[in-house]
């Protein structure tokens, strides 16, 4: 803008010199400013270049100093729910900066102590891993309550144990050929209490039967040969029933036996009576059951073995020729060594006995079982 100025310009006297000196003044402190402004921006970004390492170099690292107060080792105390604010302080200058950062406060817990109540345990050992007994003959055995718990515990023992022992596949009401009392042993209920000390045990004794007593006179009815168990049960745990295998031998002789007919003939329609004894050989009263054709003798009751429990039929379907089980039950007391001959209908009819309903039965060979035997039974 004023170029046309010389700066070698020498003004020559005159009015107008301090005014025209004053001008160039001023345009020479402009340019020297705007000089000055160039230079300085060029400056500024070589120190920034420089600073954050620019160039060919590795940029250089700003390294703040810095001071750290933690707590060493591993605490297996419980913290608490209460945390304490950290602190922290911080000097800065124009060289480095310095922090300090203060660990949170643990509160050791103590832990809690438990305790166990002692308690029992109760088990229960036979003497032996079975019992074998004669029919007709008594057997002692026992067994051993141990608590190895560390406390006292019970065991509910019945009040009248079970001294008679019978085979589990022959009935105790009406066994095929074989007596029973005329009144049956009956036990009180109920349960005593046994106490076994901690670590402790107890030892128990019983006495058992092969047979069962009347309950009246308290005479043995022998027990067929067969095989069960004697249970012991723990009467103030559900479940908790032990079992000693039981074998039973047969007697020397039986105590009853039955003379029948192999073979039986009878008209088509027509009445008729088989004669057949029965002997006790016990010195005592005993029951029994025939399972075959009713008898007619007086106060020997039959009962049949029909669907509907009548005398109108049997259970043999057409044509007859095969027992499936016995017609009637008919009950007998006999006195002790008593011999009774006895009187059974075998008549000509599908249902054998008198009072039947049962139509005649056509002339033939047939069959009915008569205490677990077969009998042939001829229709002329």
């Amino acid at each position: 803008m004023f170029d046309d100025l010389d700066p070698d310009f020498l003004p020559s006297p005159g009015r107008a010199l301090p005014l025209v000196a004053m001008r160039v003044g001023k345009v020479r402190m402009r340019r020297a400013q705007v000089a000055g402004g160039v230079v300085g921006v060029a400056l500024l970004a070589l120190a920034v270049n420089a600073a954050f390492g620019g160039g060919s170099g590795k940029p250089d690292q700003l390294t703040v100093a810095k001071r750290i107060t933690t707590t060493s080792g591993v605490t297996t105390t419980v913290h608490s729910l209460t945390t304490n604010p950290s602190t922290s302080s911080s000097t800065s200058t124009s060289s480095s900066t310095s922090t300090s950062t203060t660990a949170p406060v643990t509160v050791p817990v103590t832990p809690r102590s438990t305790t166990t109540r002692p308690v029992a345990h109760i088990t229960l050992t036979f003497d032996r891993g079975a019992l074998a007994i004669k029919s007709g003959t008594t057997a002692t055995f026992s067994f051993t309550l141990t608590n190895s718990g560390a406390a006292a515990g019970t065991f509910g023992d019945a009040n009248c144990p079970v001294d008679q022992v019978w085979p589990d596949k022959r009935s105790r009401v009406h066994p095929v050929l074989w007596p029973v009392p005329v009144t049956s042993r009956t036990y009180c209920a109920g349960h005593k209490t046994i106490t076994v000390g901690a670590h402790s045990s107890k030892k128990i004794q019983r006495t058992v039967a092969a047979g069962l007593y009347d309950g009246d006179s308290n005479n043995l009815v022998p027990a067929p040969a067969g095989t069960t168990s004697y249970a012991v049960d723990n009467a103030l745990v559900a479940g908790g029933t032990s079992r000693l295998p039981v074998t039973i031998t047969a007697p020397d002789s039986p105590p009853l036996t039955v003379d029948r007919p192999a073979t039986v003939t009878a008209g088509s329609g027509a009445s008729n009576t088989v004669d057949f004894t029965i002997t006790n050989h016990l010195g005592f009263a005993i029951a029994y059951v025939d399972q075959g054709p009713c008898s007619s003798d007086v106060n020997t009751p039959c009962d049949a073995t029909t669907p509907h429990g009548t005398t109108d039929g049997d259970l043999r379907q057409p044509p007859y020729n095969t027992a499936v089980k016995p017609l009637y039950l008919t009950h007998f007391l006999l006195n002790a060594n008593e011999v009774r001959a006895a009187h059974a209908q075998v008549n000509g009819t599908a249902g054998l006995a008198s009072g039947s309903s049962a139509g005649a039965l056509p002339p033939g060979i047939y069959h009915f079982d008569w205490n677990a035997k077969i009998v042939k039974f001829t229709i002329t």
